[in-house]
């Protein structure tokens, strides 16, 4: 199986508000020339938000026409996440059980295999991560060989060695044939989400997923910054409801208009300091800071960062799903 490859660019710009300065300096060289960092600062973000940042992936350079009966730019391997039932099916499977008797203690372990099983929930396969979202398995009912059954009466001895991940010692003295478990997992529940040329725009809580633009396998989105975590999959669709295979992607945020409007009415506040300053009509820090705190707009409350990507495809998209988590 091929695996893509995704491309993300994060542009991360900070600034600072020198107005409200904690630290009093007495060098008035030392507070214009915080002046005139901030206002280099603040031209960079404003500069950056005008602008478009992408990286393609080689196979989207490509010049060579797309062909619909070519099977490579098509995939069956769309991503999906399993409900409860899908997920204990897969797990039977290729479940078995091995047991050990002992006296007083026998043990017990389950074959479930534990990057496979969070890769069926949609936790990737990060081991570490694994580990702490893994299903948790408890012993319930053991049915014996004699034809028998009784409660496990299970508790994780917390003073004895630590056994592996779904290892266990239980009281039995007798065979065991099989055992019921208890078994809790978490796991993403999804929403498709369509967009088309007739649908660009879907709301997802309060935010709002927008389809910028969709030309030649390459399509546009904006959303909030705090929208990307939940932003699990994307996949797009041909005209036959065939999924496309996908090459990459790529993506950078910047302020919120209500931020870059709120800089360019700064700017011209903070170079009129500058000024005052070299004309010796403020002569201290204390009265820079009250020229600044009488003259800047209210700032907004919170810079609510936009995120644009792009996602690139093996052909023409005609539907658009994004697969969101709840």
């Amino acid at each position: 199986m091929t695996r893509n490859s995704y491309l993300l660019l994060f542009i991360c710009c900070q600034f600072f508000n020198y107005g409200c300065s904690q630290e009093k300096k007495n060098d008035i060289g030392q507070t214009k020339a915080g002046l005139e960092e901030y206002i280099e600062n603040s031209e960079n973000m404003i500069d950056l938000a005008q602008l478009e940042f992408s990286i393609k992936p080689v196979q989207a350079n490509s010049n060579k026409a797309f062909d619909e009966n070519d099977e490579y730019n098509f995939t069956d391997q769309q991503t999906k996440y399993l409900s409860t039932d899908d997920f204990l099916a897969a797990v039977n499977k290729d479940f078995f059980l091995v047991t050990e008797v002992g006296k007083p203690k026998s043990f017990v372990s389950i074959s479930l295999n534990l990057l496979e099983a969070n890769e069926l929930l949609g936790f990737g396969e990060n081991a570490e991560e694994g580990y702490s979202v893994a299903p948790q398995f408890k012993p319930g009912i053991l049915h014996f060989w004699d034809g028998t059954s009784a409660d496990a009466n299970y508790k994780e001895d917390k003073n004895a060695e630590e056994l592996a991940y779904n290892h266990f010692l239980i009281d039995a003295s007798k065979p065991i044939r099989s055992v019921d478990f208890d078994v809790e997992f978490r796991h993403y529940t999804s929403t498709s989400y369509r967009l088309d040329s007739s649908h660009p725009k879907v709301k997802i809580g309060e935010d709002w997923i927008e389809m910028k633009s969709n030309t030649d396998g390459e399509v546009k989105l904006s959303y909030p910054k705090s929208l990307s975590e939940k932003l699990s999959d994307v996949q797009g669709y041909y005209k036959n409801d065939r999924a496309f295979r996908r090459s990459g992607s790529s993506s950078y945020s910047i302020s919120s208009a209500e931020t870059i409007a709120w800089l360019k009415k700064t700017l011209p506040v903070y170079k009129q300091a500058i000024a005052l300053i070299d004309q010796q009509k403020l002569k201290t820090d204390q009265e820079v800071d009250s020229f600044l705190k009488s003259k800047l707009p209210q700032k907004p409350i919170e810079d609510a960062q936009i995120e644009f990507a792009k996602y690139y495809f093996a052909g023409p998209v005609k539907l658009y799903i994004g697969i969101c988590e709840k």
